[in-house]
């Protein structure tokens, strides 16, 4: 059974808020700028996150990563 991308599937990795990190083993983590200037937002929420008060779609994913 294929096991499903939990970061393409969720609303972070197509918001403006969101930034990728990769680790030095290669782990990625999903950092939500939000978080910096509103604390109820979690610096690293659990993905997927399939609803969010301050997603904001990110411009650039539908022209450049064509999601």
């Amino acid at each position: 059974m294929k096991q499903p991308n939990l970061l393409v599937e969720g609303l972070c990795i197509k918001c403006s808020h969101s930034k990728t990190i990769t680790s030095g083993k290669g782990s990625i983590f999903i950092f939500c700028n939000k978080s910096t200037d509103d604390p109820s937002f979690l610096k690293y929420p659990r993905i997927p996150v399939l609803m969010c008060q301050g997603f904001k779609r990110d411009i650039t994913d539908i022209t450049e990563k064509g999601v």
